[in-house]
This record gives C-alpha cells, sequence and structure tokens, in this order.
C-alpha cells in the first residue's frame, strides 16, 4: 500500500499560522523591499519565483496553473499573446492560479511549493479551489530559462529570489525529494 508523503508546513496542523509566523526578517535579520514578508506570501504572490528557485536549486520541472484558456493560444503558452505582447501581460497575471514544482516519487506526482512535498494532488490544490472555474488548466514543462526573462520584468526581482533561497536553506530537508 503507497503512503502519502508530506514534508515541511503540510506535518503542521495550522498550516497558514504557521507560514504566516515564519517572517523572512526572522531568516535575515533585516526587511527588504520585496512583498514577500512571510513563507505564506510565496503560496499567494510570490509562487512563480519561488518555483524557478526551487528548479534551479534541485533541478524539478517548474508548473503553472491559471483559471481559463488564453485566446490565440500557441501549443508553448510563453509563445501566446498573453506573455510575449508586454502590453498585455496582465492576461497572465489575471488568470494565474498558482507557480509550482513537480517531481516523481515512486511513480507517483510530488508537488513542491513553499508548503513542502506532498503526493496529495486534491489538498495541494484545494488552496486555490475558489479561483478554478470549474476546472484548472494545468501547464507542464514550463521553460526555466522563458519564466525567468519573463519575472524579470517585475519589481524586486532579485530580492524575491534571495528570500525564496534563504527560506529553502533554512528548510532545505523540506524541499528535498527522496525516493522510497
Amino acid at each position: 500500500m503507497q503512503t502519502e508523503f508530506k514534508t515541511g508546513f503540510w506535518l503542521i496542523a495550522d498550516m497558514e499560522r504557521g507560514m504566516k509566523n515564519l517572517t523572512l526578517f526572522d531568516l535575515c535579520g533585516y526587511t527588504l523591499g520585496s512583498s514577500v514578508k512571510n513563507a505564506w506570501d510565496f503560496l499567494h504572490g510570490g509562487c512563480l519565483k519561488f518555483a524557478l528557485v526551487l528548479h534551479r536549486m534541485f533541478g524539478y520541472e517548474i508548473r503553472i496553473v491559471w483559471n481559463a484558456p488564453f485566446e490565440n493560444r500557441t501549443e508553448n503558452i510563453w509563445e501566446s499573446s498573453a506573455i510575449v505582447d508586454w502590453d498585455r501581460p496582465a492576461a497572465f497575471w489575471d488568470h494565474l492560479v498558482h507557480g509550482y514544482c513537480a517531481a516523481d516519487i515512486g511513480g507517483r506526482t510530488a508537488y513542491i511549493d513553499v508548503r513542502g512535498i506532498t503526493t496529495e494532488r486534491r489538498p495541494f490544490f484545494d488552496a486555490f479551489a475558489e479561483y478554478f472555474h470549474p476546472d484548472p488548466f494545468e501547464e507542464t514543462m514550463i521553460p526555466p530559462a522563458s519564466l525567468e526573462k519573463f519575472l524579470r520584468t517585475g519589481e524586486c526581482v532579485e530580492e524575491t529570489f534571495f528570500l525564496a533561497k534563504k527560506l529553502i536553506d533554512e528548510r532545505k530537508k523540506d524541499y528535498t525529494l527522496f525516493s522510497s
């Protein structure tokens, strides 16, 4: 019988409180200009940057999920007008629900974000259920170089990458996948 694999904040009864209590000031000893102030902010707002740092550190596949198909969709989301037409990048942000990483563990998909690792798909996406109507559209295998280029158009990018790396370094076992 397969058992569920969980690490990190998935093991805390009150996950939201635990994540909000882990301030990045506590990790760094100072505050930066980034809008990310605690671990919770990487779940709601800094998820794509966190996913990119996870990819850099562990090589995990980056994925995104959104709540509507894009108009003029091409095979590669990074070539769609929602991404490459810089007058319209809001179309991407308006429909993005979550960015995260995924990996294989014993033939099962492991979902990885700031909360840690879980093999339970439904609880992983339940945090965003109010944004799906009716079902999420999932994009697999996001090219990291394209994502990084896209993210670098935003503000406080380097600070947010630094904070994500600091959090991951401090809690590395929460984001490290061990095969069973």
